[in-house]
């Protein structure tokens, strides 16, 4: 086996020993975190499918939004099935009347991108569907449709 160069042995350990400085800081910072409180807030699970024209509704982003404006998400597979999240540790959503908004685009801070939308409007800009969520597990499916 031949060694390697001095020059590219030194950039080597140097790479090595700054990812692992890197990792080691990520680790102890992320160790003084604070753990969100979910005891208070009543979480529900909620899965169902999404179907577009008959045919399983992949990568799409599927929300439940209240009335206050706080949400609960999900982005469906390759089966058009969705569990929701309620933030990025936590499943659930709360309960009540919620607005489902159904889109091929992913959630921003400003809502939906519309440029490139392949679902009609109807199921997420002017979004006319809705649910209420109970106190207990529920699936919840969605066959939109093109017309």
């Amino acid at each position: 086996m031949h060694a390697l160069p001095r020059d590219i042995r030194r950039t080597v350990i140097g790479r090595v020993t700054a990812a692992v400085v890197v990792v080691v800081a990520g680790a102890v910072a992320g160790c003084g975190r604070p753990q969100a409180d979910y005891s208070r807030v009543e979480l529900v699970e909620v899965t169902g499918r999404v179907t577009l024209d008959g045919s399983p509704l992949a990568e799409a982003t599927v929300v439940f939004r209240d009335p206050a404006g706080s949400f609960s998400w999900a982005v469906t597979d390759a089966e058009g099935r969705y569990r929701l999240k309620f933030d990025s540790v936590k499943e659930g959503v709360t309960p009540g009347r919620k607005t489902v908004l159904i889109s091929s685009q992913p959630l921003s801070e400003e809502g939906f991108e519309s440029a490139d939308e392949k679902i009609p409007a109807r199921y997420n800009r002017d979004s006319n569907l809705s649910v209420e969520v109970l106190n207990t597990a529920a699936t919840h499916d969605f066959a939109l449709t093109s017309d």
